[in-house]
């Protein structure tokens, strides 16, 4: 007998949001995050914020009051923000003695200058850390939560694996400085509501890396915090061993970096497997077993242009792998613009949430009305009804029917992404999303062979037939 499952089913699963304000501590319970006082499950759905750059101030206030800034996240229907610091940032005089004045003047930012002026004047006689702070107050006035992310030591871009921030015992990484900008930054916030969590470092890198001092200093760097608040880590071969009294949570990035669009475009459901299997090896399994824990997907995401082949079809297949396993994410990035980003003035972020003006989306695209259906073995049924799915011919639209008998899906290829049906004379049609509208058809599998199984190399986009049921509580 199989199990029913309720599920949504769509093309492309993207981030079904709702803001939710938490006041009270935040705990862990096996792979979940919850609320400590009444022990309700709370899935943080973060977006990326950047104030660790050279000027050390949050990227936006040039371009927009800081109040709308934080509204527009709160409406967009993230529930927190990630939002990096770099160590130098409180623990050099030389960088936390500037005020927001003095750091745009140190670059000559004249335009970012009157910017902030015109629209957070407030802010410019502001010391660094002040102005850090002042940003994570206007998070918690909008009923937002806060995971401090301790970047980078020396403010700058993040990350290369030869910047001398990336390891302990680098020129820009020393262990003592780095413990002490966590004790100042859990002093700072301590019994502040809004910031439930500290990620203590960002992407650990380069050639100095090995597991004794990773497990010496990171096992270090969680006493500064107080048990008020989680401690986010990013997991080497193996769990430390560490007394976090259900605090910890390990975390991940997930981007498509290093595989061209031109691998991508021949062996798309290959790729799309290897990718998945690699993060189900690496982080993906921590959720799962006998000692699950909570998983923090902190940062993934797009050209949102549109134009990078590659990053168009890895995020299909991420969102397809992590949309049923309900891990918590953080999207990169907020911010859809830089005063100055490695040398560059007025920089556009093209992974951005907002526009290069911050004043509208950069996509606003979005699945919030995906369709919700019933899944029975290898019958999928329009939830509530007793209409299955299935296909007519090849091009024709896929409809639903009280018959039953030929609505017999499976998953194909290597991705297991394709929902394909036998019809007459063994043939396969697979679900594709039609070109010219909204409406799902059937038609001939692509890049796969008569059994279903993929072809070594393929010319067509088999992205069109990639569909994922996602299991759903709601």
């Amino acid at each position: 007998m199989f199990r029913r499952k309720s599920i949504a089913i769509s093309l492309i699963l993207f981030l079904q949001l709702s803001a939710i304000c938490n006041s009270a501590p935040l705990s862990t319970q096996s792979r979940w995050i919850v609320d400590e006082a009444s022990g309700q499950r709370l899935k943080l759905k973060c977006v990326n914020w950047v104030s660790h750059l050279q000027l050390m101030i949050a990227e936006g206030l040039d371009k927009m009051p800081l109040s709308l800034i934080v509204g527009n996240i709160s409406q967009s229907g993230f529930n927190c923000v990630r939002f990096s610091w770099a160590t130098y940032m409180f623990t050099r005089p030389e960088y936390y003695g500037l005020t927001v004045t003095q750091s745009l003047d140190k670059y000559n930012l004249v335009a970012a200058k009157a910017g902030v002026d015109k629209h957070n004047k407030w802010i410019l006689k502001m010391k660094i850390r002040e102005a850090h702070e002042a940003v994570v107050k206007e998070l918690g006035r909008k009923r937002l939560m806060v995971v401090l992310d301790n970047t980078i030591s020396e403010p700058e871009w993040c990350c290369d694996g030869k910047d001398s921030n990336g390891f302990f015992g680098d020129s820009n990484f020393n262990p003592e400085e780095w413990l002490n900008g966590l004790r100042d930054v859990a002093r700072r916030y301590k019994g502040n509501a809004a910031v439930v969590g500290m990620s203590i470092r960002n992407e650990l890198r380069g050639s100095r890396q090995n597991l004794p001092d990773y497990n010496k200093f990171m096992q270090a760097g969680q006493t500064p915090f107080t048990k008020k608040v989680l401690i986010f880590f990013f997991l080497k071969t193996k769990p430390l061993s560490l007394q976090l009294n259900n605090k910890l949570v390990l975390e991940a990035h997930w981007y498509t970096f290093g595989i061209s669009a031109a691998t991508w475009t021949r062996r798309t459901n290959f790729v799309c497997n290897y990718i998945t299997q690699a993060a189900r090896n690496n982080y993906l399994f921590l959720i799962n077993g006998d000692n699950p824990f909570p998983l923090f997907l902190s940062e993934f995401g797009i050209d949102q242009s549109g134009e990078n082949e590659a990053d168009n079809m890895y995020i299909n297949c991420l969102l397809a792998e992590v949309a049923g396993k309900d891990i918590e994410w953080s999207l990169w990035a907020l911010q859809g613009s830089y005063m100055l980003r490695q040398g560059k003035v007025n920089a556009d972020e093209a992974y951005g949430v907002s526009d290069f003006n911050w004043d509208h989306p950069r996509n606003r695209h979005n699945c919030k009305y995906a369709s919700r259906w019933d899944q029975e073995g290898s019958r999928i049924k329009l939830a509530g009804t007793q209409q299955c799915l299935m296909a007519n011919r090849d091009g024709a639209v896929a409809s639903v029917t009280k018959d039953c008998s030929r609505g017999n899906w499976q998953f194909a290829s290597s991705s297991g992404l394709h929902l394909a049906v036998q019809i007459e004379q063994g043939k396969y049609l697979c679900l594709e999303k039609n070109a010219y509208g909204p409406k799902i058809i059937t038609k001939r599998c692509l890049c796969v062979d008569d059994k279903l199984a993929d072809l070594k190399t393929c010319d067509e986009n088999p992205q069109v037939q990639w569909f994922k049921l996602v299991p759903t509580n709601v």
